[in-house]
């Protein structure tokens, strides 16, 4: 795989491809993070599958701004076509999950989506900005917790003693918080993008009925949900999984028995589930995983 840049009419997003001629599946990280999210999670998939992950716009190294839902739809779009995809299956995790979601209600522009661990409520999501250029003001104001470092693995130390407890796999999450790094030409490493702050920028024109968006998919839909939250959220995030299901013709749901990042904690489980839900192996039946029990949808 290798770095390169898809044209679209809002400017280039940087992606990495596997090549080949099979059928393609497109993803998109969640918030503050970048296509290095998938490095462990492809490798499942790329003897059957044709893998294409973006770093979406404001993140990674892509070096356009972050756009509307709207206006990412038909970036993505201009990007498939000048790689010769048609009808990929997106998969998408937290924020990706959701922009998988509005873009499957885009038309008929996709085969099918994997929403993991997607943003869920049933209210409308905004942000207190009267305009994206106001949010992006507001991050380039911002004085950055995470400066640029030369040390790069004790940084990464930092945070996984700080940030991340327990530690189901040291390893994995290792590699989960160093790829969000990227080095600089000076040798210093800045990481893309930085966390929740970022985020401010990216959010700052969601306006979509999330609970709508998810019911009003019109292909085949898998949710995948982590179940290391409290039990009344999860309970809540249950119900509104089943209301979705009620709606959406072709779906299927799974809990995956960790926090939130799944890719990152689970990434070889995660790679197998996508496998075998895309027809690989028993024809969309229900991989044999170390899953919990699924909520009785």
């Amino acid at each position: 795989m290798n770095d390169r840049l898809a044209e679209t009419r809002w400017g280039a997003l940087s992606f990495e491809d596997t090549g080949g001629s099979s059928r393609p599946i497109v993803f998109l990280h969640g918030g503050a993070a970048n296509l290095r999210v998938w490095d462990n999670v492809i490798p499942a998939l790329t003897d059957s599958f044709r893998c294409v992950s973006f770093d979406l716009p404001g993140n990674g190294l892509t070096p356009i701004a972050p756009l509307t839902f709207a206006q990412l739809s038909e970036a993505l779009f201009d990007a498939c076509t000048v790689l010769k995809i048609s009808l990929p299956l997106l998969v998408g995790h937290s924020f990706g999950g959701l922009a998988s979601a509005v873009i499957a209600n885009s038309g008929n522009l996709v085969s099918g989506v994997v929403a993991i661990d997607p943003y869920l409520s049933d209210k409308e999501v905004r942000r207190d900005f009267n305009d994206l250029d106001e949010a992006l003001e507001e991050v380039r104001a911002m004085n950055w917790p995470w400066p640029d470092t030369f040390e790069v693995f004790d940084e990464v130390e930092r945070i996984l003693k700080t940030a991340y407890r327990p530690r189901p796999n040291e390893a994995n999450l290792r590699a989960m918080i160093r790829r969000g790094y990227r080095q600089l030409p000076n040798g210093a490493w800045r990481r893309y993008p930085r966390r929740e702050d970022e985020m401010k920028g990216v959010e700052a024109n969601w306006s979509v009925n999330v609970l709508d968006t998810f019911k009003g998919v019109n292909c085949p839909l898998a949710m995948v949900v982590a179940t290391s939250i409290s039990a009344a959220r999860l309970e809540r995030r249950r119900e509104l999984v089943k209301a979705i299901s009620r709606e959406v013709a072709d779906f299927e749901y799974f809990e995956f028995e960790c926090e939130h990042d799944i890719p990152g904690y689970m990434p070889d489980e995660l790679g197998q589930c996508i496998s075998t839900w895309a027809g690989l192996e028993q024809s969309r039946q229900r991989p044999e995983l170390k899953l919990t029990a699924e909520a009785d949808l």
